[in-house]
């Protein structure tokens, strides 16, 4: 069977049906970024049960074929970015690390049902490749995502699948960098058996709780998202001044210096986690609050962008149709009420990022 006409009817059909429901107002922004994770994590474990299905018929031992088809396959993807928040638009790239079980029991089991020379790292590397040409190819339909699998703690110049053991030792040896951690703190498994997805997740919380929170991380913390804002207009809702990605660093550097203490801090959403840390006791109510409307607001207006098929996806437009087409879209009476909403909000969510990531 073709795969590739049903899941591009899927992935437009459930986008039209999620974008119709959006501009009608019956779902708020939470939801609809909801669903289009799901959407896109059915279309991503479609892809890898078909891909490794397709793998297994051309790698294993024809002998071993039916002991191969009942065997766990230790393979595991991780979302993280958006995805793994379960907050993706309407064209987010998926953010995803590929991660095998290189267990002796589980690797030895998988890989003594192959042909001789053909090891486990090969095998799911070869899988992640098949599995990223898939999505990301360019066909008649146009695209189903872009798939980034740079944040893997090899590069993008290692191996596209990362054994567990290898992604243990990387951050207990002390070569993960802040950011990294950082970014495992929308880690999410989206597809693999419960067993390999649990044991992922103790590795991605392990290596974040094993480097003890210091405040000067703040400040380093501070001259990334500085470097983020450097290259962008003051119209950028995303990476400009009092834009949302100052709420995520806001939330991610609070789970980082709270892990060690109390690790349920670790929820992969943005909001999700101003509503645990407020919980914990790690963020006052007043100013979970403040951020997760100023957030909630900015990523609504960012959804219209997309939906309107803007050039620059998180800016504001310049253009006064446009942006009165904007305001209409989001039941503002007109782009002045608009933009002053959007101004009280950035200020806020920038007086609150000043006050926590200070240099």
């Amino acid at each position: 069977t073709d795969l590739t006409p049903i899941i591009y009817s899927f992935k437009n059909t459930q986008h039209m049906r999620v974008g119709i429901r959006d501009i009608l107002g019956r779902d708020d922004v939470r939801d609809t970024h909801r669903t289009l994770a799901d959407v896109a994590e059915i279309c991503l474990t479609t892809v890898a049960k078909h891909q490794s299905q397709m793998l297994i018929e051309k790698y294993a031992r024809p002998d071993r074929l039916a002991e191969l088809s009942q065997i766990e396959t230790p393979f595991v993807i991780l979302g993280l970015g958006k995805l793994g928040g379960r907050e993706p638009n309407y064209h987010s790239d998926l953010d995803v690390i590929f991660l095998y079980n290189s267990t002796k029991d589980s690797a030895s089991q998988f890989e003594a049902c192959l042909k001789d020379g053909t090891t486990c790292q090969f095998f799911f590397s070869e899988l992640a490749k098949a599995i990223t040409r898939f999505v990301s190819q360019s066909t008649g339909q146009g695209r189903l995502y872009e798939v980034d699998s740079r944040l893997r703690p090899t590069g993008k110049s290692g191996a596209l699948a990362v054994s567990m053991d290898e992604f243990k030792r990387y951050f207990e040896t002390g070569q993960g960098q802040l950011w990294e951690r950082q970014s495992l703190c929308k880690a999410r498994p989206i597809f693999g058996s419960v067993g390999n997805c649990e044991l992922a997740m103790s590795l991605v919380r392990d290596a974040i709780k094993k480097h003890p929170w210091k405040p000067e991380l703040a400040a380093d913390i501070r001259a990334m998202r500085m470097a983020m804002q450097k290259d962008c207009t003051e119209f950028n809702l995303k990476r400009g001044q009092g834009g949302t990605v100052d709420v995520e660093f806001v939330a991610q550097m609070l789970q980082l210096k709270h892990a060690s203490e109390n690790d349920s801090v670790l929820v992969p959403g943005t909001r999700e986690t101003l509503d645990r840390l407020a919980k914990l006791g790690f963020l006052d109510e007043e100013t979970a609050g403040q951020l997760a409307e100023g957030y909630q607001l900015l990523r609504s207006v960012e959804a219209r962008l997309r939906l309107m098929n803007t050039t620059a996806r998180h800016d504001l437009p310049s253009d006064p149709k446009q942006l009165n087409k904007l305001a209409y879209l989001l039941n503002y009476s007109d782009a002045e009420e608009l933009t002053g909403v959007v101004k009280f909000h950035r200020t806020t969510i920038r007086k609150i990022f000043d006050q926590f990531v200070t240099l």
